[in-house]
């Protein structure tokens, strides 16, 4: 049964389409990754304008209830995969934590040379080589970040690994563990290509992540550049009051 909207109720249209909307997906007439109907449709089948369903809809997109995948439409969103910033997690972990499978793509594995900022990090001179993996992660197949990682030459047995899992799986046949990190969050625009791997549109806000971790022994073991859709990912921080 489709809800009616109620254009003299005092509630403005948008927000009861949202409500209708949510109701519909609650009830299961609209599962996970499937897609709704067009602003067209649901123009129709409501009565009401485009420009308020696409007010509606939007709300949604940004609450997380709702996805829009670019070039093929707007479609009930998975859960977020959730992240307490206090504890120290691979992407693999967080998913295994939320229910979700991890999955991965190696974009590009190889040496290149370090810029100032790694160098400084990892202790060599700007422009000598380093290892880079740059990789698009998956929560139940749905791509989530692209991460680059930089490690020192003499990680360059990495190459040899499969770097389709969990890197620091890998690096624990090593027995080489990370300790502890510090992290540097702000806000980038998706580029042409980050939409297309992301399948979000271009100029997308997405979370960006610098990370610099450190391993057991406290020397420097890598630093990565995590750029996050803010959509399916959320952070979480907690504190303690030092003074009001």
């Amino acid at each position: 049964m489709i809800p009616t909207l109620t254009p003299d109720s005092g509630v403005p249209l948008y927000r009861q389409l949202i409500d209708a909307l949510r109701s519909s997906i609650a009830a299961g007439e609209f599962s996970i990754d499937q897609k709704i109907p067009t602003e067209a449709q649901l123009s129709q089948r409501y009565g009401i304008s485009r420009i308020t369903v696409r007010e509606a809809i939007d709300a949604l997109v940004e609450e997380g209830l709702l996805i829009r995948r670019q070039g093929k439409g707007t479609y009930v969103a998975r859960p977020h995969i959730g992240r307490d910033m206090a504890e120290f997690r691979g992407f693999t972990n967080a998913c295994e934590a939320g229910g979700q499978v991890a999955g991965t793509e190696v974009l590009s594995v190889g040496h290149q040379t370090a810029g100032e900022e790694e160098a400084s990090f990892l202790g060599i001179r700007p422009g000598e080589p380093v290892v880079a993996l740059r990789r698009l992660r998956f929560a139940d197949g749905v791509p989530i970040m692209i991460e680059q990682n930089i490690f020192a030459r003499h990680y360059s047995f990495l190459l040899q690994e499969d770097l389709s899992g969990s890197l620091y799986r890998v690096l624990q046949k090593y027995h080489i563990t990370p300790s502890d990190t510090v992290k540097a969050i702000g806000i980038s625009y998706a580029s042409r290509e980050e939409a297309t791997l992301l399948q979000v549109e271009p100029g997308t806000a997405l979370l960006c992540i610098d990370d610099y971790v450190r391993d057991s022994h406290q020397n420097p073991l890598h630093c990565a550049r995590q750029i996050i859709r803010s959509d399916r990912y959320k952070l979480y921080m907690r504190g303690t009051c030092v003074g009001i």
